[in-house]
């Protein structure tokens, strides 16, 4: 009902903005002979997807003060993956992209605690969600990111050894 409604008038228009963006950005990168090396485009699409899931942290953050841990949590154990199988996405990048969703929520946990606890209190119901949420999810971040960055370590690995056997033949 009333969260459908708020993703369709806030979210959605600025995802589709965005992914319009993004495809528009991946397609002239491919079409223009300024641009030499291809693969800016795979960082284009990398940093559109990014910069939507950002925003949406923010959105969730500001808005669902006390359950983000667990949507972002969600979202991030899909959004890992997409990288990694559907864009291919280098170990660096990956791992840089890590790093920064965690840097991410562990600040915004930060600002959040502070406002939940300034409006109801330390010791609050809304406060002990929080910190359970928390505490459950930034023990499964990092090891599910662990396992994504180990996935695109092996497949960066494994698209090497195929060049590199491709060159010698």
């Amino acid at each position: 009902g009333k969260d459908n409604l708020y993703f369709f008038k806030y979210k959605f228009p600025i995802f589709v903005l965005l992914s319009l963006l993004g495809c528009f950005v991946h397609w002239l990168i491919h079409r223009t002979e300024r641009i030499r090396e291809k693969s800016w485009a795979i960082l284009a699409v990398v940093f559109v997807s990014s910069t939507i899931h950002i925003i949406h942290y923010v959105i969730t953050a500001v808005r669902e003060p006390e359950f983000w841990p667990e949507i972002v949590g969600k979202l991030t154990y899909l959004y890992f993956p997409i990288l990694v199988c559907f864009f291919g996405v280098g170990f660096t990048i990956f791992l840089v992209l890590t790093l920064i969703n965690l840097l991410l929520v562990l600040v915004a946990y930060a600002a959040t605690y502070k406002s939940v606890s300034d409006q109801w209190g330390s010791e609050s119901e809304n406060a002990a969600i929080l910190r359970a949420y928390f505490h459950f999810n930034i023990i499964w971040i990092p090891l599910i990111s662990l396992y994504y960055c180990c996935s695109s370590y092996l497949q960066e690995m494994a698209d090497r050894k195929e060049f590199l056997e491709r060159k010698h033949i």
